[in-house]
């Protein structure tokens, strides 16, 4: 397609594998940018591209040198994961007819922004949180 799909694979596969984030973050929008997908496509779509990009990482990180997993605490999650992900899949239309009558589409930006803040900010844990509550 184009070299900037190439661009965005590459970013969402070194921030997964150097930060442990989910490639969504940065394939969705990546999709919309690079090959003009619409949200729900991008999203389906990162989801697929996403596997290949978990599995590798997942795969370095157990057989590096110092690299470990927890195979428990892994399988719980897998679990809890896969059942959030098939509620959210069937709950995602319901969700944005009503977002949008509720909400209009110039305002959807200036929320986004706040929930960052919130993300970056409010939680001790948080990216962005004061020093000794990290």
């Amino acid at each position: 397609m184009s070299p900037r799909l190439a661009l965005v694979g590459a970013a969402a596969g070194l921030l997964s594998g150097l930060l442990g984030i989910g490639g969504g973050i940065v394939l969705v929008p990546g999709l919309i940018w690079a090959a003009g997908l619409d949200r729900h496509t991008a999203s389906g779509t990162s989801l697929v591209a996403i596997l290949p990009i978990a599995a590798v990482a997942a795969v370095t990180y157990a057989v590096a040198p110092g690299g470990a997993f927890d195979a428990e605490a892994s399988a719980v999650f897998l679990l809890g994961s896969v059942t959030g992900a098939v509620l959210g899949a069937l709950l995602i239309s319901l969700c944005e007819n009503l977002f949008t009558l509720v909400i209009p589409s110039t305002y959807k930006p200036m929320i986004a922004f706040v929930l960052l803040l919130l993300v970056l900010f409010v939680r001790p844990q948080g990216l962005i949180a004061p020093k000794g509550q990290r």
